[in-house]
C-alpha cells in the first residue's frame, strides 16, 4: 500500500486536504528518517552476506560446484528476501515517522 493511501485509510479527515499538504507531509517523514532508512539498508546488506556466506559454506560441500558460484546464486536469493524485508521495515519507520507528524501537528 502506498503511503498516501495508508493515510488516507489512517486520517479520513486529510481526503478533504489538499494533496500538497499530504504529499508535503511524506516528504517531510521521509526526510526526517534518512539516518533509519540507511541503518536497516546497512543491517540487511549485512546480513544477507554474511548469510549468504554461511549457505554457501554450508551447501557448497554437498554441491559439486565451485564456491564463488555457489555463493552467488545463495547471495542473489538472500538479497531478495531480505530486499523484501527491507523495504517492510522502511515503510513501517516511515508510517510511524508520519504518525508522530500528525500527533504534532493536531496539536
Amino acid at each position: 500500500m502506498k503511503h498516501t493511501e495508508w493515510l488516507m485509510d489512517k486520517y479520513p479527515k486529510l481526503r478533504d486536504e489538499p494533496s500538497a499538504k499530504t504529499f508535503a507531509l511524506i516528504e517531510q517523514a521521509k526526510d526526517r528518517t534518512k539516518g533509519r532508512m540507511l541503518i536497516i539498508l546497512s543491517i540487511c546488506t549485512l546480513a544477507a552476506v554474511l548469510l549468504a556466506y554461511f549457505l554457501a559454506a554450508l551447501s557448497s560441500q554437498f554441491i559439486s560446484l565451485d564456491f564463488p558460484i555457489v555463493f552467488g546464486v545463495t547471495y542473489g536469493l538472500v538479497f531478495v528476501l531480505l530486499g523484501g524485508l527491507q523495504k517492510r521495515l522502511e515503510r513501517l519507520v516511515i508510517q510511524n515517522k508520519i504518525i508522530e507528524l500528525m500527533g504534532d501537528s493536531e496539536e
